[in-house]
């Protein structure tokens, strides 16, 4: 179902844009760049849905009970349903 996802994302313009991800691996510093396209999921549309969700005025607990979720992590910052790993982009 992801590959299906990024076939979605690849034709849409706006996610060509390249984007750059560092990490160390063996103690040594390491970039990846790809588009934005090759990095969506079904998890980033569960995301997106909790967000929107989430900023419309959907109860917190009524989203987790779509979604899942079992906890819920916001961010106090921006009022978004947040996994604290991921870059938001």
């Amino acid at each position: 179902m992801n590959e299906f996802v990024k076939e979605i994302g690849e034709m849409i313009p706006s996610l060509h844009t390249p984007f750059s991800q560092t990490y160390t691996k063996e103690g040594n510093k390491v970039t990846v760049t790809n588009p934005k396209w090759h990095l969506i999921s079904t998890h980033t549309a569960r995301r997106s849905f909790a967000t929107d969700g989430y900023l419309a005025g959907t109860p917190p607990l009524t989203i987790m009970a779509i979604t899942g979720h079992k906890q819920r992590n916001l961010s106090s910052e921006t009022c978004v349903f947040h996994h604290p790993t991921m870059q938001r982009f």
